[in-house]
């Protein structure tokens, strides 16, 4: 992976996948296949597996857009409002 644009297309790729291993879990569990032991054991595997992909895409900070060159508006300051009074 070359940049890091493909790092955390990759990392991204990577999260979706566990997110499916998580439904497939799931889905064995609710037919069966997997006893309630079995389904929390993987079940947890999955969530740090997963916590960790997070952590690693989060890491990559976004890139820097490119400057514009267009000029930048600037605002006019406003102002200020006055308080109406509290009732009582």
């Amino acid at each position: 992976m070359p940049t890091k644009p493909h790092k955390k297309l990759y990392y991204d790729r990577a999260y979706a996948s566990a997110a499916e291993v998580d439904n497939f879990l799931e889905l064995a569990h609710d037919l069966k296949y997997l006893t309630d032991k079995e389904y929390s054991a993987a079940l947890e595997m999955v969530n740090k597996v997963s916590y960790l992909i997070y952590r690693l895409s989060a890491s990559l900070k976004p890139l820097r857009s490119i400057k514009s060159t267009s000029p930048t508006l600037l605002t006019v300051p406003t102002r200020p409002t006055v308080p109406s009074p509290v009732l009582h």
